[in-house]
């Protein structure tokens, strides 16, 4: 599973942030933004 890059958006399962999950920058938004 590729990781997508810091800052970019995370938009789908295969394109994690921090392990296999998107990790969000505000709570309760989709997609959510790269923290790491």
């Amino acid at each position: 599973i590729a990781c997508a890059p810091r800052f970019s958006i995370c938009n789908s399962d295969k394109e994690c942030c921090k392990g296999l999950r998107c990790q969000s920058r505000i709570a309760n938004m989709w997609p959510t933004f790269c923290l790491v």
